[in-house]
């Protein structure tokens, strides 16, 4: 058996033993710090043996000065630094939803019709634009088939 088969087995046991000791306790990153591998590793190890309900997810350490919101880093969350230091935002009406929704003016200009989300805009094109969604995934799976 090889080496690196060894410890791969070992960091496997070690896991196991310890999230099963104590549920909950650890996040991925801080397994991966204690058994020296990586945080994927563990992640696709916990992933393989099924033990995600036995670890912590990963917690927001940080949160937003202006709304609360928790956030990666420290200081404000996007759309409250682009209210403060960014460009002119503009109220708009989604097209689809009709859900109130702001963006930078300068990405109004661009867009006849505006969406809340990416989910509202596919469905929209959907259903006003069914052959022409048609054709492109034609078009798509033609260029597949010819690679």
């Amino acid at each position: 058996m090889a080496t690196t088969e060894v410890t791969i087995k070992a960091a496997r046991d070690s896991l196991v033993q310890i999230v099963n000791a104590e549920p909950r306790k650890y996040s991925q990153a801080e397994l991966g710090r204690i058994l020296g591998i990586s945080r994927q590793r563990v992640h696709d190890l916990i992933k393989r043996l099924d033990l995600s309900h036995l670890v912590r997810a990963r917690q927001w350490s940080f949160y937003c000065i202006d709304c609360g919101k928790p956030i990666h880093g420290r200081g404000r969350c996007r759309p409250c630094w682009r209210k403060l230091y960014g460009a002119e935002m503009v109220t708009l009406i989604c097209d689809f939803c009709g859900k109130q929704f702001e963006r930078k003016e300068s990405e109004t200009r661009r867009h006849k019709c505006h969406f809340c989300s990416t989910s509202c805009r596919d469905n929209y094109a959907a259903r006003y634009y069914p052959s022409k969604r048609a054709e492109c995934l034609n078009r798509t799976t033609a260029k597949t088939r010819n690679s």
